[in-house]
């Protein structure tokens, strides 16, 4: 390979390392989330209000259920389609119309608002970091073809058989 191949091989290896990095999720720093099947065990630590828990832990919760129920596949080969065909615009266009619905069902103890703004908030998050994944990818391949195919051209020009670069040499 030659060092032009070489370095579009890298970058393009750095860019997917750049977009898998990004899919780290933010871990709230004071309330530790506990699966739905612990909650029970721990409610009397967490604030409860009418029988239900205050927003801000219904939203983590709503976040962690989220964080482990949506799966974002379709997001990262749309990201990816557009990135082939529309290289970085199409990674925008991706990113940008990611939407998920209202979480299946919202448990009795937790606040209905919060949960759902918690689902919501994850949900996205992780889609819209898969559908810039695929775009990243879609174009870095995209970019890698075009330099092969300018490569190949530029050299077919260069080539003695060329009438075209004959002519060029004879002018001069």
């Amino acid at each position: 390979m030659n060092k032009i191949l070489q370095k579009a091989v890298f970058l393009s290896a750095l860019l997917v390392c750049i977009s898998l990095s990004c899919q780290v999720a933010e871990e709230p720093d004071t309330l530790s989330i506990v699966p739905v099947q612990q909650l029970s065990e721990i409610t009397d630590t967490l604030k409860v209000a009418n029988g239900k828990l205050d927003y801000r832990d219904s939203f983590y919760q709503g976040a962690f259920q989220a964080k482990s129920t949506v799966r974002s596949e379709k997001y990262i080969f749309s990201g990816l389609t557009l990135g082939l065909t529309l290289n970085l615009i199409g990674t925008i266009i991706a990113a940008s119309t990611v939407s998920e619905g209202p979480p299946a069902n919202i448990p009795d103890l937790y606040e209905e608002k919060g949960f759902s703004d918690g689902y919501h908030r994850q949900a996205i998050s992780s889609h819209k970091a898969a559908a810039i994944s695929g775009g990243l990818i879609g174009s870095t391949i995209q970019i890698v073809i075009l330099v092969a195919i300018l490569k190949n051209i530029l050299g077919d020009l260069r080539s003695p058989n060329n009438i075209l670069s004959f002519r060029m040499m004879k002018s001069y």
